[in-house]
């Protein structure tokens, strides 16, 4: 994987010698220079991504790089990840898109969209000072409610985390939501987003309590967190 950001001729280079040996190029949209230029051919090759110019992806991108995308599936995550699929689809009653489908219906890049979603939820939380244990540690389990002052920044990072997801799928960012072309407008910026699409992930933050609780964990704080 290469993360790239701007760049004159030598960039240039370096971008073109990373594509044609097979490498994964993430150039930032709206760096200037040689990265833009390359992105015009988005389209039509194939590793060549569009990174959303803001921390929570470029963050993202790392933590992608540095877990495993294919750990596998153990029991408990996937439970998690119908978790959140079920909270997603609760929350989206009267829509038919491909993402609302019952799960065993659910075409493979959702599961795996959701299955990342439960991977990386207990990861953001540690990031915040609270951690993830079972049910028989000690410790009072937390609530949505206590959660509330951190969901806006977990929702960010839980967005950066999706368009991460999404680039590494083949998806683009295009002004129309196309599912056969993978083009979606939200693969951008979290300050980019209107506030109802915000709203879906802080839907799934606030619903991590009650995800969790269903495979026997539970979210309790370090014993110096805030």
């Amino acid at each position: 994987v290469l993360l790239g950001h701007g760049g004159g001729k030598i960039s240039a280079t370096e971008y073109a010698i990373a594509l044609m040996l097979g490498a994964e190029v993430f150039l930032v949209r709206g760096s200037g220079r040689s990265a833009d230029t390359l992105l015009e051919q988005e389209a039509v090759i194939p590793n060549l991504k569009g990174l959303p110019d803001d921390s929570a992806s470029i963050q993202a991108l790392f933590w992608a790089v540095s877990m495993s995308r294919n750990s596998g599936k153990p029991e408990n995550l996937e439970t998690m990840a119908k978790g959140f699929h079920a909270n997603y689809v609760s929350e989206n009653q009267g829509k038919i898109p491909e993402t609302l489908r019952d799960w065993n219906d659910l075409g493979e890049t959702y599961i795996r969209a959701n299955i990342d979603q439960a991977r990386y939820a207990a990861f953001f939380l540690k990031k915040i000072g609270f951690d993830v244990v079972p049910m028989s540690a000690p410790g009072e389990p937390l609530t949505a409610d206590d959660l509330e002052p951190k969901v806006e920044s977990v929702s960010e990072l839980e967005h950066g985390r999706w368009n991460i997801d999404r680039l590494f799928d083949g998806w683009r960012f295009g002004e129309k939501k196309d599912e056969k072309a993978k083009i979606q407008p939200c693969l951008t910026t979290w300050n980019a987003l209107e506030d109802p699409i915000r709203e879906y992930d802080r839907i799934a933050i606030r619903a991590y309590p009650e995800i969790f609780q269903a495979v026997g964990m539970k979210i309790v704080r370090y014993p110096n967190g805030n």
